[in-house]
C-alpha cells in the first residue's frame, strides 16, 4: 500500500514519480492525499500542489475538507481492494 501525500512541489520530484512507478509495479493499492493545509511547527501551511502525473486515475483526498483523520483507515483499505489485495 502506497500512500502519497501531495504538497506544493511533490509532482515535480523525481523520487516521488520513481516510488509511485515501483508501486504501480508491485501491484500496491496506490492513493494521494492533499496536505496543504496542514500546519507544521510553525504554523505554516503549504500551497496546493498538482498531482503526479503518475497518480491520475487513483483515489485523491484532500486531508481537510475529505476528514482524513476520521476516514484514513477507509481510503487505505478501499485502495488495497481495488489493487486486490
Amino acid at each position: 500500500m502506497t500512500v502519497v501525500l501531495i504538497g506544493a512541489k511533490t509532482s515535480t520530484r523525481d523520487w516521488v514519480k520513481y516510488e509511485i512507478e515501483q508501486s504501480i509495479d508491485r501491484g500496491n493499492g496506490l492513493l494521494g492525499v492533499h496536505i496543504h493545509n496542514i500546519e507544521d511547527s510553525f504554523k505554516n501551511t503549504d500551497s496546493p500542489g498538482s498531482v503526479p502525473v503518475k497518480l491520475q486515475g487513483y483515489s485523491i483526498y484532500n486531508w481537510y475538507g475529505d476528514d482524513g483523520r476520521a476516514k484514513l483507515g477507509k481510503w487505505i483499505e478501499d485502495a488495497a481492494r481495488a489493487a486486490g489485495r
